[in-house]
């Protein structure tokens, strides 16, 4: 829920601002170290199409960084119990392989990779216009945790 309301915000910051991308799930206020002072962080937030993402300003990175620890987090919460849909069996299989798969992974094998092998769908996409995890559980927050 408190993800929600942070997609919510964002997302009318980034109307205000008028940023170009139309899509209601991929915003999310930060807060400034000023009383007041608001902006807003777009998705993605993980794999390559993240690192091409400049950093908030200054006076935004402490919001930023809890709000991504957050994300993250509720991320893989959703991973563990929603990733594959809703077959709990199949959901805790999966998510076991990944832990298993990721304390013995080589330096060749990415957490990307990882990822689309076992779901079959890449980690993260440019935007929700194709299909990818990130993107499925900004959909899930956008509904509540639904």
């Amino acid at each position: 829920k408190p993800l929600q309301k942070a997609q919510k915000l964002g997302l009318k910051l980034a109307r205000k601002a008028k940023h170009p991308s139309k899509d209601k799930r991929d915003h999310f206020i930060v807060e400034g170290q000023a009383e007041g002072e608001k902006s807003f962080v777009t998705a993605p937030f993980f794999g390559i199409h993240a690192k091409t993402k400049d950093l908030p300003e200054k006076t935004f990175l402490v919001d930023y960084e809890e709000f991504f620890r957050a994300y993250r987090a509720s991320f893989f919460d959703w991973l563990k119990k929603r990733g594959a849909g809703k077959d709990k069996e199949l959901n805790a299989k999966l998510f076991g392989q990944l832990l298993s798969r990721l304390s013995t992974r080589n330096q060749q094998s990415t957490f990307a990779g990882i990822i689309e092998e076992l779901y079959g769908a890449p980690l993260s996409g440019p935007s929700g216009e194709e299909d990818s995890l990130e993107w499925r559980f900004l959909t899930y927050v956008s509904k509540g945790g639904r």
